[in-house]
């Protein structure tokens, strides 16, 4: 049984659909959050069913990165060089959410005097980690993790935060093992730098939260910390260290937050963007090419709708792209309210790319436009008709 649950960062339960799908076709809501602008998905799942996913579920359901590859450990050996020089002699580097330990391994291998820990939820790579690389990995959540009197100098959390159900608590937690002069790396998706389609690739039923530079830095300091270095290349990321923890009563949320207004504007021009000059619109723009150099009239019936239909795509999609900048969601009902006559856009684009003897192919590809029009004009009446 899924839950609803009010904004994390500031309490409002004020917000805004974004979307209903997430990545997989897997039918999660998006919102964002009315007063501080953090989106993240409501209603979710309940504690225990997340704990039950990432155990048995999430690195088998998310295999686009292959986390055996020489790829992956190439990646990690390079944030390894960087991490090391934050570590003191001697020192203890925790990774939460280590997957199958490869980047502390690098660590390892990078500085032997450097002691590595790691908290993984999947029972079968935290296996794997500590078999293969000899270091102790608690199999569990981070709010699991047994309190101790170590303290660790170096605690990463490489696109891990987003997962969490509750990222403050779990900062709170991180805040408590870090040591007096530690720090700690946080990388997370960025999202006003989306990628891919923003329902079926970027948004993810694994993904909690998705933060702003804004929303995330409002977190540390509700959790207790300052930032040492930040940097947003892709993702966003940053070096932390402890600081004065924030009360929520000490921030205007509404002043400092994201203004939603603005971030669903960007999200809907991202989307109408992607819409238009990615998938539907090279189909579209791939059918009117051949609509355009197919003039025989003769073609069967079910191409001729096909044709047709795709040329009436195209030329709504380029109307829409007057609007797709100004943040409004181009939905079917929006597309549905357009007035257009494809044969005039067609016309217009055909005589716009300065084609040779474009005034003799507009007239020949006229002729078979209306040509497909009369027919299906014709087959829609003997249907009506019933012969």
């Amino acid at each position: 049984m899924d839950q609803r649950v009010p904004c994390m960062l500031c309490g409002s339960d004020s917000h805004e659909r974004l979307c209903g799908t997430s990545r997989y076709d897997i039918k999660v809501t998006n919102v964002i959050c009315k007063m501080c602008g953090l989106v993240f998905i409501n209603p979710r799942q309940t504690k225990e069913s997340l704990k039950s996913y990432y155990d048995k579920q999430y690195r088998e359901q998310y295999t686009l990165v292959d986390i055996d590859s020489v790829e992956y450990r190439a990646g990690k050996r390079a944030k390894a060089q960087v991490f090391i020089n934050y570590v003191p002699e001697n020192g203890k580097v925790l990774e939460i959410g280590c997957a199958n330990g490869v980047l502390l391994s690098e660590i390892k291998n990078l500085r032997n005097d450097i002691s590595v820990f790691g908290i993984e939820p999947a029972s079968n790579l935290a296996q794997s980690a500590s078999e293969n690389y000899g270091f102790e990995v608690f199999c569990g959540m981070v709010e699991d993790y047994p309190r101790s009197t170590v303290k660790f100098d170096l605690i990463i959390l490489d696109h891990v935060l987003e997962h969490f159900e509750d990222p403050l608590q779990s900062l709170g937690l991180v805040r408590d093992m870090l040591s007096e002069n530690g720090v700690v790396y946080i990388e997370v998706p960025d999202i006003r730098q989306p990628y891919g389609d923003l329902e079926y690739n970027f948004f993810q039923n694994a993904h909690l939260y998705n933060f702003s530079y804004r929303t995330i830095t409002i977190l540390f300091r509700l959790a207790g910390f300052d930032i040492i270095a930040d940097g947003i290349q892709n993702c966003i990321c940053f070096v932390l260290r402890k600081g004065t923890v924030f009360r929520k009563e000490a921030i205007d949320f509404d002043k400092e937050g994201e203004d939603y207004k603005e971030i669903v504007k960007f999200l809907n021009v991202y989307k109408n963007r992607f819409r238009i000059n990615s998938v539907e619109g090279d189909s579209a723009k791939k059918h009117f090419a051949e609509a355009v150099i197919t003039t025989e009239i003769g073609l069967e019936r079910g191409m001729q709708k096909m044709y047709l239909e795709a040329i009436k795509d195209y030329a709504l999609l380029m109307v829409a792209q007057k609007d797709y900048g100004k943040g409004l969601e181009l939905t079917s009902k929006y597309f549905d309210s357009l007035n257009v006559n494809p044969l005039e856009i067609i016309k217009m684009l055909m005589l716009g790319c300065k084609l040779a003897d474009a005034d003799s192919q507009w007239s020949r590809f006229g002729s078979l436009l209306n040509e497909i029009q009369k027919a299906l004009k014709e087959e829609k009446l003997e249907k009506d008709n019933g012969l």
